[in-house]
């Protein structure tokens, strides 16, 4: 049997500066923005993540893209 792809999803996350840990190290929280277009280019993902962090109350540690796709055989 062959193997298909179903289901493609793309997230953009961002992690931002919550505070520090007991050592003095930055200590980061991840948020995650849904339903991406999976077309999305990585230049445009970064944009979009760090814009929308930049709103946020803390400092942007970094961008991701996650690129999920489900699997399956075909029958």
């Amino acid at each position: 049997m062959a193997v298909i792809e179903r289901e493609k999803t793309t997230q953009i996350l961002y992690k931002v500066q919550t505070g520090e840990t007991s050592t003095g190290e930055p200590s980061y929280s991840t948020r995650t923005l849904s339903n991406i277009n999976p077309a999305i280019t990585i230049e445009n993902a970064f944009s979009v993540g760090g814009a929308i962090g930049s709103l946020q109350k803390y400092p942007v540690g970094g961008v991701f893209l996650r690129n999920t796709t489900e699997l399956a055989q075909q029958e």
